[in-house]
């Protein structure tokens, strides 16, 4: 598991995602450098896009301090993202399966 985990971490940084250089696993990131590692992707794959489908365009990365009503739209937008990619889980911000507690 622990190969599969750096072979897509390595992936993602060289599509441009940026990671902190203390994260060599997925057990290494926390809930905020997680929402920015799924930002990063999200604004890759709608730049290459031909049709703008959502129109949003995700932060970089997410502080700590970023205050809980705009961390719960970071993440519904992000959850929304996700679903009309395909994605056909459940990934609601109170999801416990996918729960994201900062």
């Amino acid at each position: 598991m622990e190969e599969s985990q750096e072979i897509l971490l390595k992936s993602l940084s060289t599509f441009g995602v940026s990671l902190p250089e203390n994260v060599s696993a997925f057990s290494d990131l926390t809930p905020t450098t997680l929402i920015s590692v799924c930002c990063q992707s999200l604004n890759i794959i709608g730049s290459n896009e031909d049709d703008d489908q959502n129109g949003v365009s995700f932060p970089d990365s997410v502080e700590d301090y970023v205050p809980m009503a705009d961390k719960y739209k970071i993440c519904s937008d992000t959850s929304l993202a996700f679903k009309n990619l395909g994605y056909v889980g459940d990934m609601s911000y109170r999801n416990k399966r996918t729960y994201i507690s900062w």
